[in-house]
């Protein structure tokens, strides 16, 4: 379980090595280790340094958030191999195939923001450029494109196919940038 408190005057410390909670008002309850698989704090939530050490001896990681849930921080432990586990299993999975429909997802959106850049862009400067609206057909056609990557199984074969639309998403981009900056 995920265990949220956001509360004003919410209490985290321990009790009989268990995460004890206990709200400003009412009665307060314990949670095993095992239940909890992390923990979120709000402003206003007091925490003690136990409640923390249990956390990180027991690999549970506390985040803190602001009022809508955002993280600000997070507390995790120091020791030395959990970097770099995160490291190796992260380059692992980039290689996998759903590893590669990830960063397909990440170049979508990064060519929808570019596609929105460029449409506020002519709509601000009344941009009137010869090739404009080929250009972002072409960055459009790509995006569509990148929602139909599951359908491909060879690894080499899609790598070869991303690198080769982010290169001419890329290059359409920023020769539209290019033609849209005043002459100097």
């Amino acid at each position: 379980m995920q265990v949220y408190l956001d509360s004003y005057g919410a209490f985290l410390g321990v009790r009989n090595g268990m995460f004890y909670i206990k709200p400003r008002h009412g009665e307060g309850q314990t949670l095993p280790l095992r239940k909890v698989k992390a923990i979120f704090l709000c402003r206003g939530v007091r925490v003690s340094t136990d409640a923390l050490e249990l956390a990180i001896c027991s690999g549970i990681p506390v985040l803190l958030t602001d009022g809508i849930g955002r993280p600000l921080g997070q507390v995790w432990s120091g020791q030395f191999g959990s970097i770099a586990t995160i490291r190796k299993n992260q380059a692992l999975f980039s290689l996998s195939l759903p590893g590669l429909y990830y960063v397909a997802g990440l170049l979508r959106r990064r060519a929808e923001g570019q596609l929105k850049m460029l449409a506020r862009l002519k709509e601000q400067y009344r941009l009137q450029v010869e090739g404009w609206d080929r250009g972002t057909e072409v960055i459009q056609g790509i995006i569509e494109r990148h929602k139909t990557v599951k359908g491909l199984q060879d690894k080499e074969a899609l790598k070869q196919t991303l690198r080769g639309w982010e290169g001419t998403a890329t290059r359409h981009y920023f020769q539209l940038l290019a033609s849209a900056m005043p002459p100097a």
